[in-house]
């Protein structure tokens, strides 16, 4: 009885070891893996070029949404031409889906404003006012 007891026990020690060297390699596996297994491919998604072309600063429009947050919940502020307003919302609800993670952060800037730079829509720091004096 003795001796089945000790081989019992070598048995038990030898399927544990076996058990431990698979999930660690298991978890070394998981771990090495590449994140994107290949089910699902990201792309790079880019405006129409007709979204930022421009001739006059009045072709151009400031909007609070140049990706898939708003410039009120950490996004960005950008310069389109204003005839393509529904080009770019059309856009951005098929490149952002609707798990975009936004966090509630102000980064909207008053000051900016559109303008068109070497034929694109763009944004640019408006000009001061001049101050008014009492005299």
């Amino acid at each position: 009885m003795a001796a089945t007891s000790g081989m019992g026990r070598a048995f038990r020690h030898v399927l544990a070891f076996v058990v431990a060297v698979s999930l660690s390699a298991a978890c070394i596996w998981v771990g090495l893996r590449p994140p994107d297994d290949g089910t699902r491919k990201k792309h790079k998604a880019e405006f129409p070029p007709a979204v930022l072309a421009c001739t006059t600063d009045e072709d151009c429009q400031l909007v609070e949404r140049i990706g898939c947050c708003a410039c009120s919940a950490s996004g960005a502020q950008w310069a389109i031409n204003r005839e393509q307003a529904d080009t770019v919302r059309r856009f951005l609800k098929k490149a952002c889906g609707l798990k975009a993670p936004c966090v509630q952060m102000d980064a909207c800037r008053p000051d900016l404003v559109a303008a068109c730079i070497a034929g694109q829509c763009a944004v640019r720091v408006a000009p001061p006012e001049p101050e008014v004096r009492d005299g």
